[in-house]
């Protein structure tokens, strides 16, 4: 109780409550399954992934008492759980996990929808426990507690009545869909994920108008990721909502998610074209790189204007490219999936939007040629040092194309990859549809994965960075990888 009320107090004696915490996790097998669940919401609520507290209620003597009837948690107890399990990204707790997923599907009519949305939130981030990942592959998605505990909650957002809903649950809901890769292009019940899908969609058309900038942004996110938007009026609806608080009440990541959303669906109506025009004009020189790319992006897919970006996204882009080379040392020894998001995909969106809307620009195409070239020599070199060099076919299994139009019009009409240009170690693969990404490297292969490295679907034929051949940047035979996609943000 005391660690609770840490919590609750919002104390920053972090020594104090380590120590409660250790103490905590000392008693966990004398403890009742709603002491721990408090114990875990309270370190989870205090920023502090206490490692010794969660193995011990994620031990077996931790996790026996959840599964009896005199002792098992209240729903909100297993809420709290999950939430506090997914904060801390903690790992090897997935027995616990499970437990409280199971038991909160049984008392899922005792949650409260802010409970329910902050479950299906944790849900999507909880690391993927073995039937979880077989079930996105195309297994059967029965036997995972917390996948059923999760389609539970999306139901009851696709069912409820407008009262028993509200934004923030069909928000969460739809996220945590999308974010768990449960779309109807995968698993063997995609009619029946598809209808509960079609039922979300009909609910987010009630609630649109009353969706703050955050729920709007994560339901367009939502949907355009699983492709359930270009012939559905929601996207347009999402749109229109939005149009009139861009400007004012979007921040920098909702910004770019809806952004993203809506030109996906190729929703080009007058209203949102001059909201995202404004905001173009208005925000450009002070947002992050990654939505300044994103915003840059979705304009030159819904064929803006190509004025707008040369006054407005040219120069704010030559100036944050400046920066990066300044701090090149700082993010060269960043983690790489943080390097992929917020520099190397980027980079890649700005270069595709300019070159679409023929904005030229030498010195700017000239360092991101170079940061784009040193941040995948980087790669390459450490794929190889690191002892993790893959052998690889002596031949490259692409066909070369030349680089005439003619030439390379005939390849983007076909089914087989190719190499449309190679120089100096780096190359630009056309990948056709049907194809998907695999960097050849089994450790990114996962639904977390950055944009070079797409997960498998199942019978997806793969276009390999592995077997292409060697060469430049120092990295040596197979050691090649894919920086990213040119044509849209994955």
């Amino acid at each position: 109780m005391v660690l609770w009320a840490l919590a609750t107090a919002r104390s920053e004696d972090a020594d104090l409550a380590w120590t409660l915490g250790l103490e905590a996790a000392r008693r966990v097998p004398e403890s009742s399954p709603q002491g721990v669940a408090n114990c875990l919401w309270a370190c989870a609520t205090l920023a502090m992934h206490h490692i010794p507290l969660t193995a011990s209620a994620a031990s077996s003597s931790g996790v026996q008492p959840w599964h009896g009837a005199a002792t098992a948690p209240s729903g909100q107890a297993c809420a709290n759980v999950l939430w506090a399990l997914a904060t801390m990204r903690a790992h090897g707790a997935e027995r616990l996990a499970e437990a409280a997923a199971e038991v909160a599907l049984l008392r899922i009519s005792d949650l409260r929808p802010s409970e329910l949305a902050a479950s299906a939130w944790a849900l999507a981030l909880l690391p993927p426990s073995a039937c979880s990942m077989a079930a996105s592959a195309g297994g059967a998605p029965g036997g995972c507690g917390r996948r059923r505990l999760l389609m539970a909650i999306a139901g009851r957002a696709a069912s409820g009545t407008r009262g028993q809903v509200g934004p923030r649950l069909l928000a969460g809901s739809v996220w945590a869909l999308a974010t768990a890769s449960v779309s109807p292009a995968v698993g063997r019940s995609g009619g029946d994920v598809e209808s509960l899908w079609s039922s979300l969609a009909n609910q987010a058309l009630c609630h649109a108008p009353s969706c703050n900038a955050q729920e709007l942004a994560n339901v367009a996110w939502s949907f355009a990721t699983v492709a359930l938007t270009s012939n559905h009026p929601l996207l347009a609806t999402l749109a229109s909502s939005a149009s009139r608080r861009l400007l004012t009440e979007f921040g920098h990541a909702e910004l770019s998610a809806t952004a993203w959303a809506v030109a996906v669906a190729g929703h080009r109506a007058e209203d949102w074209m001059q909201a995202l025009e404004e905001v173009i004009r208005v925000k450009s020189g002070s947002v992050p790189l990654r939505t300044l790319a994103a915003l840059s992006w979705s304009w030159a897919t819904l064929e803006g204007r190509a004025d707008v970006l040369a006054d407005c996204v040219l120069p704010a882009a030559a100036g944050l490219v400046s920066e990066l080379a300044v701090d090149q040392f700082l993010w060269s020894h960043t983690q790489d999936q943080v390097v992929q998001r917020e520099v190397v995909d980027p980079l890649l969106q700005l270069a595709w939007s300019l070159s679409f809307c023929e904005v030229s620009d030498t010195p700017l195409f000239g360092s991101l040629d170079t940061l784009l070239r040193s941040i995948g020599c980087a790669r390459d070199t450490a794929s190889t040092t690191g002892g993790t060099s893959r052998a690889v076919a002596a031949r490259r299994p692409f066909a070369a194309s030349e680089t005439d139009a003619e030439s390379i019009e005939k390849v983007l009409e076909g089914e087989s990859p190719a190499v449309l240009r190679w120089s100096d170690g780096a190359g630009i693969v056309y990948k056709p549809p049907g194809w998907e990404v695999d960097d050849g490297d089994a450790a990114r292969m996962s639904s977390s994965a950055p944009a070079s490295s797409l997960p498998m679907r199942a019978g997806a034929r793969r276009l390999s960075a592995a077997l292409l051949a060697g060469g430049g940047g120092g990295g040596g035979a197979g050691a090649l990888h894919f920086l990213g996609r040119l044509d849209a943000p994955s």
